[in-house]
């Protein structure tokens, strides 16, 4: 398991994650301007972050991850933009369930996958829960 890998698919995810987490807002404002706003997520600080959110946030990260394989090949392959459209549709719901599943809000996640691409001490320590797991198997 590597956590370069977990973190380009958790930034990939969160984008995802920023259009599924709040439908009603979709409704109210422009798809890109509710990108724009959804995609500002604050990081989190190291001193806020768990043990139990590292934990979730690797589990979330290795299924986000499994999503993004099998949906990735699925709408490049797509033979119209409805049916990527569909599949994307699908494929944001199984992350935002991937990660929910592992603990973890939608926010959270961008939270934690943010603080990740810019502080050292997350990103160790998310790397050291990621390489402890990878021995253990």
């Amino acid at each position: 398991m590597n956590l370069r890998r977990l973190t380009a698919a958790a930034g990939a995810a969160a984008a995802s994650l920023a259009f599924a987490a709040a439908p009603a807002m979709a409704q109210a404002q422009p798809a890109q301007g509710q990108a724009q706003a959804q995609m500002q997520v604050e990081p989190i600080a190291n001193a806020e972050l768990t043990d139990a959110q590292v934990e979730s946030f690797i589990d979330a990260a290795m299924a986000v991850q499994s999503v993004v394989q099998q949906y990735q090949p699925q709408m490049q392959a797509a033979e119209s933009r409805e049916a990527a459209m569909a599949l994307q549709q699908q494929a944001q719901g199984e992350l935002v369930s991937a990660v929910q599943d592992a603990g973890l809000t939608a926010e959270e996640y961008q939270s934690i996958a943010a603080a990740a691409q810019t502080d050292e001490q997350i990103a160790a320590r998310l790397n050291a829960e990621a390489q402890s797991r990878q021995s253990a198997d």
